[in-house]
């Protein structure tokens, strides 16, 4: 079939039964790289993955997560795990112990595309997360819309007050970078710092921005 995309194959995954299976290949390869990647860096490097809203739904992932970490030898803060706003809206309870747990080893977890659900702000209020990932549709409006730059600064206080880090999705502009930077985002990613590469390039990557 070729390329197949995510939006495709992880659909199919979570119907099908097969998304956990999937998991647990990704965080294999994962934990395999921030090994590889931390050997050969001076700062430490996490690796962020997604995770389904079907693999949080019960402290198996948690002891999964855990046994990954022992086997390549890397501590928690290498590893991030990423949930959207849909995912929580599953079994709220389990989530929030799920979220504990990976925490007391020492996992970063952070609420990805932020703004775009119904209950972002609840979401917050209850649950352990180290850091919000303001969606890409805000970013885009930096500099063209007031009301999305609202939003924006809106979000970026609320996670300093809740002493949370906060990371702008999405950043392919000077404008959005210098905005962003003005307003004390504590990070971004996106096509201004560097298109997807190789896992072999991201040292190289690093020694760059160094420069």
């Amino acid at each position: 079939m070729g390329y197949v995309s995510p939006v495709d194959f992880i659909a199919v995954a979570e119907s099908t039964g097969m998304i956990n299976e999937l998991g647990h290949l990704v965080f294999q390869k994962a934990c395999a790289q921030a090994a590889v990647l931390n050997r050969g860096s001076r700062q430490n490097i996490r690796i962020a993955v997604n995770v389904s809203y079907h693999q949080i739904q019960s402290m198996e992932f948690v002891d999964y997560i855990d046994s990954c970490l022992r086997k390549f030898g890397i501590s928690g803060d290498l590893l991030e795990i990423e949930i959207t706003e849909t995912s929580l809206a599953q079994n709220k309870a389990m989530v929030i112990n799920v979220l504990h747990a990976l925490n007391e080893i020492g996992v970063r977890t952070s609420i990805d595309d932020f703004g775009t659900g119904y209950s972002s702000l609840n979401y917050l209020a209850c649950m352990p997360f180290d850091m919000i990932k303001i969606d890409k549709i805000f970013i885009d409006l930096l500099g063209v819309s007031k009301k999305g730059m609202a939003i924006t600064d809106t979000i970026i206080q609320m996670g300093k007050t809740l002493n949370m880090k906060v990371l702008a999705e999405g950043v392919e502009t000077k404008l959005q970078h210098n905005y962003l930077k003005k307003g004390l985002c504590d990070y971004i990613q996106g096509n201004l710092i560097s298109e997807p590469v190789p896992a072999r390039k991201i040292l190289q990557i690093e020694g760059m921005h160094k420069q």
